[in-house]
């Protein structure tokens, strides 16, 4: 077990007190909690699979980002250059309340978490629990104390010896390894913060912690190149003239600065360039809540619906078993005309995908609210691809500068009646103008999803779930602490020399022959030769669902995008089709589906989901999970209130190499 440690602030004026009894004056002097960041990854790169993905060599195509070693940031660092497989540090900070109370008492039993992940990871194996190791746990009002610069001391003593070398026991050997932070992930808040640039976005000039830019501009222009980037030296520059007191206050406000992040003493890291946005409080939980909200809004004054008639339709949708742990919440109209919604992250992004099919048919095809909407919807799909090509990062740009003119031309600031602002037009908020930088930060490090807060988000819940059963406020963060290590001691014992295994879980089976499948011979050779079986009078275990991970195969329900070839050597450019998984089959833990491929007709703009029939001809396709580009699941849905054949499939990113 890998303990925490404690320690002790700097003595400060506000520490002294004196009992009641009249005892001699005295101080209690503060405590945060540490866990060293060096004895856990020590620990971790002794788990085989871990050191194999980070020795791994990835396939960096030209003109396109998959990783971080695609961007410009892995490439012009000498640090990276010289150790190409060193140590990839994710840092995480966040704020969370680990009680459900509201008011002082939120505030007073709210905690800071500082999270830690290695991003040589695959993305889908740095997504697990396991994988999210505790760094520090403080206390709110200590953070507003002390400051982040201070706190964050320990951990950047490490970071400094790990980038200079630390000598661990590998799998029995001595090695030196080494390391640096490659980015840190928080919400605008927390990388404001941790940056030292203006907390409050209203209050500097500059209020962009991308670029220079002014509110006029920000209005007015919708490109990267277009505002001046901030820039490495000048920011230093900068920070430097805050110890003259006389120029001090004006320069915080003209360039919206506090002073110099203590991370910037890191020889291969910086503020500028090393706080990705994150497109989950950007997108998922900022512009399209703001978006729909509106969209609502103006379909309800045009008569289109009623927001009775959404409520039904979003209560009554027929959701996908993966889907339905995501249903969105009913819709209150006080919300709306604040241009709120009281909806989770992955609630808005379900809704906002499963809008057109929900209320696409009120609508007509030519108005223009609707294509602003849709047009947002093609940007958020284009953000998280897991791999985008320099042609689709233009594509981006023209689509981001589409919509913010859309969104400024036909949305008003209320929908409130004789209120003096329903008549204006909307103005861009920070989270759109920080759309426009998304393209370079594509290219400073790769694809943005890597770097959003969505799964360090869920690590949350374990701490707030475990707060609310112990029920002890002596001190949370130590507990807190003590306990998750204890709870990674386990994982750690349990996982034995794999720690990012997946265990595949099934439902209960029934043995069925090889040879009694409905289909023809030559299928079920084909099955027979995926299991490595000599022969088809052989039994074989048939399941009804199985869990990869997180995620899960159902008969009869589950779609996925099936390659249309046998070649594994490149699955990420083969060409696929959509398949309904009919069968699921296995024999000595190797699985195999069975898919009936139906034909893609097109993409439909107005419901922007795929238009796919069934084939006239049934065509059946197996193949083995590992052929598979990804393992996400997708579900079929008709349109509401349409009477049609044509199903229809929603994504949540873009699918490029489908067969039409």
């Amino acid at each position: 077990m890998i303990e925490a440690e404690r320690i002790t602030l700097p003595v400060q004026i506000a520490d002294f007190g004196r009992h009641k009894t009249g005892k001699d004056q005295h101080f209690k002097p503060q405590k945060y909690i540490y866990v060293p960041i060096l004895k856990q990854l020590e620990r971790i790169l002794n788990f085989k699979d871990v050191l194999s993905e980070i020795n791994e060599v990835k396939t960096i195509k030209p003109k396109e980002y998959s990783f971080f070693e695609s961007g410009k940031t892995f490439k012009t660092n000498s640090f990276f250059q010289t150790f190409p497989n060193a140590l990839q540090i994710l840092l995480y900070i966040d704020d969370a309340s680990i009680t459900a109370d509201k008011g002082n008492r939120s505030k007073k039993n709210k905690l800071c978490f500082v999270y830690c992940s290695l991003g040589n990871l695959k993305r889908k194996d740095r997504s697990t629990f396991a994988a999210i190791n505790l760094v520090a746990i403080f206390r709110n009002t200590t953070v507003k104390q002390f400051g982040l610069n201070v706190l964050l001391r320990p951990l950047v003593d490490d970071l400094k010896k790990l980038e200079e070398g630390v000598v661990m026991n590998i799998l029995g050997i001595n090695r030196i390894v080494r390391g640096t932070l490659s980015a840190v992930i928080a919400d605008n808040l927390g990388s404001h913060q941790i940056g030292c640039f203006k907390i409050g976005f209203s209050k500097g000039f500059r209020k962009c912690r991308f670029c220079l830019a002014v509110d006029d501009d920000i209005q007015c222009y919708f490109r990267d190149n277009q505002f001046i980037a901030r820039d490495k030296i000048q920011h230093d520059q900068h920070c430097d003239g805050l110890s003259l007191e006389s120029i001090k206050e004006h320069l915080e406000r003209l360039y919206g600065i506090t002073g110099t992040s203590i991370l910037n003493e890191l020889s291969h890291f910086h503020v500028i360039g090393g706080l990705p946005p994150d497109v989950m409080h950007d997108i998922l939980e900022g512009i399209l809540p703001l978006v729909i909200s509106k969209v609502i809004m103006y379909c309800i004054k045009s008569k289109f619906f009623t927001l009775k008639t959404l409520n039904h339709i979003i209560e009554n949708f027929n959701y996908g078993h993966r889907e339905v742990i995501d249903k969105p919440c009913p819709i209150d109209y006080s919300q709306l005309i604040e241009g709120k919604m009281n909806q989770s992250a992955a609630q808005i992004w379900l809704l906002a995908i499963h809008l057109p099919l929900m209320v696409g048919n009120f609508i007509g095809e030519s108005d223009q609210v609707w294509h602003c909407f849709t047009t947002l919807l093609q940007i958020s799909r284009l953000i998280f691809l897991e791999s985008i090509s320099d042609l689709e990062i233009v594509k981006l740009e023209l689509l981001i500068e589409e919509f913010c003119v859309d969104y400024k031309e036909h949305f008003f600031q209320s929908y409130k009646r004789d209120d003096p602002k329903s008549k204006l037009k909307c103005r861009i908020i920070p989270k759109m103008h920080h759309l426009v930088h998304y393209t370079r930060f594509i290219k400073l490090l790769g694809p943005l999803q890597s770097f959003w807060c969505m799964r360090f988000e869920a690590k949350h819940s374990y701490f707030k779930q475990l707060q609310r059963k112990i029920k002890n406020f002596i001190d949370p963060p130590y507990t807190l602490s003590m306990r998750h290590q204890q709870w990674q001691c386990n994982q750690f014992r349990s996982a034995g020399e794999m720690l990012l295994q997946s265990p595949i879980l099934t439902s209960p089976y029934k043995v069925r022959l090889l040879d009694a499948v409905d289909v023809h011979d030559s299928f079920a050779g084909h099955v027979a030769s995926l299991l490595n079986l000599d022969k088809l009078d052989v039994s074989l275990r048939e399941y009804k669902w199985i869990t990869v991970g997180s995620n899960k195969f159902k008969v009869n329900e589950s779609l996925i995008v099936c390659p249309l070839s046998n070649n594994i050597s490149n699955v990420r450019q083969q060409r696929g089709a959509f398949g309904l998984i009919t069968n699921i089959f296995s024999n000595d833990g190797e699985f195999v589906f069975v898919c009936e491929v139906y034909r893609t007709v097109r993409f439909d703009n107005h419901f922007q989901s795929f238009e796919l029939v069934k084939r006239k001809d049934r065509f059946h396709l197996a193949l083995s999970p590992t052929q598979l580009s990804d393992y996400s699941v997708y579900q079929l849905h008709k349109p509401c209130f349409e009477l049609t054949t044509h199903l229809y499939v929603p994504s949540k990113s873009e699918l490029r190499h489908l067969v039409l």
